[in-house]
């Protein structure tokens, strides 16, 4: 989570996040803009459990899904 996004993929492609240094360069595939800090500390809480995992993956290999998965009514 972060109120700057140039900022935060610059420090995990710099290697200054211990946790991505390994997995180098990072893209971004989706970012969300939340009203509230509870709302987004949520919505990356699922992104982190087992679920998110696989959501993640197939963000990254079908855009079809990725409409799908973030398509807001």
């Amino acid at each position: 989570m972060t109120s700057d996004i140039q900022r935060r993929i610059f420090e995990h492609n710099s290697g200054l996040v211990k946790s991505t240094r390994n997995r180098r360069p990072l893209d971004i595939v989706h970012y969300e803009t939340f009203e509230t800090k509870s709302e987004a500390l949520l919505f990356e809480k699922k992104l982190k459990d087992k679920k998110g995992k696989i959501n993640i993956q197939l963000l990254k290999e079908d855009v079809n899904y990725r409409q799908t998965l973030f398509n807001k009514p």
